[in-house]
């Protein structure tokens, strides 16, 4: 099956990866994951930090203005998630077939298509 979609054999060396995350040790595995969407927190705590900060110094009503649009933003959070999700399920379906080539076409087709529908939101919105 994975012959008919495109596969190779496995030119990225994703078995090492692969072997690593299976037989590897677990603590190790959880932390060698787990880091990056670690750091990922870290930033985004640091940037509402600055955030609140700034707009505090600015003015005491100013605060309030990120928990005003925060129930929009979440909507727009949503929406990638879901994507985000359907991509990954696609993506992680090719690479279990060892279908290598045609999981990172379908990484680029998600990817252009996040790119462009971002550049649409920003000029709907910020115009």
């Amino acid at each position: 099956m994975a012959e008919e979609l495109g596969a190779t054999l496995d030119p990225t060396g994703l078995s090492k990866y692969r072997d690593k995350i299976i037989n590897g040790p677990v603590v190790s595995t959880f932390l060698w994951l787990g880091i990056p969407p670690f750091l990922n927190q870290l930033v985004f705590i640091a940037y509402n930090v600055a955030d609140t900060y700034w707009l505090s110094c600015y003015d005491e009503l100013c605060v309030s203005v990120p928990r005003q649009v925060f129930p929009v933003l979440m909507l727009f959070q949503a929406l990638v998630m879901a994507t985000n999700a359907a991509c990954l399920s696609i993506v992680s379906q090719y690479v279990g077939a060892k279908a290598y080539k045609n999981a990172s076409l379908e990484a680029s087709r998600f990817f252009t298509a996040a790119c462009l529908s971002g550049i649409a939101l920003n000029i709907i919105f910020l115009t």
